[in-house]
């Protein structure tokens, strides 16, 4: 797995929170579906578990200074992760992802597009129900896709 070198939230690369403490650059990340989670400090790997509770934790040492990383994830099906970057047990910085909800036209339109183009396929070439389910798997995609390009980072000092 590649380090991000921002903040970023993807179903292929995962999850990845960048923090900066002075000469340090601690990068936090890890993937939602294998549950690995990675913790570098200037590009080496100083932690790594894997974990599928909606907690987790990492501590570790740089610079005779004691750090700890949080994982929380409020909300698993929405893919929301809080992530908490503490240095000798005091919290310096928080990374929070939200959602701008926000329905386009251009959203709707290509919603319709895809039922009409099903329905009429269904009703032309007399289509079994067995056709659903990559109807189904493309609406999911999409709506993942969709989701994935509204979400935001937020960072909150502590």
């Amino acid at each position: 797995m590649s380090i991000a070198n921002k903040n970023m939230l993807s179903v292929t690369k995962g999850f990845w929170f960048v923090f900066e403490d002075g000469i340090n650059a601690i990068v936090a990340g890890g993937s939602g579906i294998s549950g690995n989670e990675y913790i570098y400090v200037n590009g080496n790997l100083v932690s790594e578990q894997k974990s599928y509770s909606k907690t987790s934790k990492h501590s570790f040492e740089v610079d005779n200074n004691n750090y700890e990383v949080d994982f929380f994830v409020p909300e698993t099906l929405k893919g929301k992760i809080e992530c908490t970057l503490s240095k000798n047990k005091k919290a310096i910085k928080k990374y929070k992802t939200l959602y701008k909800y926000e329905c386009s036209v251009y959203k709707i339109f290509i919603y319709f597009l895809i039922v009409f183009g099903y329905t009429f396929s269904i009703i032309h070439y007399h289509l079994s129900a067995w056709s659903l389910i990559p109807f189904l798997v493309a609406m999911y995609t999409m709506g993942v896709v969709f989701t994935m390009s509204n979400i935001i980072f937020v960072e909150e000092d502590v």
